[in-house]
């Protein structure tokens, strides 16, 4: 690169004599800078963008939002604590209200991938993160969530949320 722009610089000149050691490090701090900017254009194409990194990270350290959320609208939020099943129709409770869907129960259920949860009764499905206490009404068990929401937790559910320190 030295010897290319010492007969290629300004003006191109095949006359002009090898160069001297002075005009060799002139040269070479010429090719230095040229060389650091073709190796910052190259590292600029070549790099992966910032939103590749964060998305790869987000996808493997974070959990995705549940598919069920993109069927509520907006101003429910993204926290889900419960869903209830009501004939064809699911309601599904957010922190900031509920909201009726049409779907199966097994299938709304299906789409709260990633979120812990427990279905205590044939009829709800309760987010872990939700559940403030528990209380025993005669033989019957129910489940507090924030809001001030119940659910009513089934005999056949019982041992399974025990195991889970749900209940005690």
């Amino acid at each position: 690169m030295r010897l290319w722009l010492w007969y290629f610089g300004p003006v191109p000149d095949w006359r002009r004599p090898l160069p001297g050691v002075a005009d060799f490090f002139d040269t070479g701090l010429q090719a230095l800078v040229l060389a650091a900017l073709y190796a910052a254009a190259l590292w600029g194409l070549h790099r992966p963008p910032p939103s590749a990194h964060k998305t790869a990270v987000s996808e493997s350290a974070l959990s995705m939002p549940p598919r069920l959320l993109s069927r509520l609208p907006p101003r429910l939020g993204e926290e889900i604590i419960a869903l209830r099943s009501e004939d064809h129709y699911v309601r599904v409770y957010t922190r900031l209200g509920d909201a009726l869907i049409l779907s199966h129960f097994a299938d709304a259920i299906a789409d709260m991938d990633g979120v812990r949860g427990e279905q205590v009764h044939k009829s709800w499905w309760v987010a872990r993160a939700a559940v403030t206490g528990a209380q025993k009404n005669g033989r019957d068990f129910q489940i507090h969530l924030e809001g001030g929401l119940v659910a009513p937790v089934s005999r056949s559910r019982l041992k399974a949320l025990r195991g889970a320190g749900w209940l005690k």
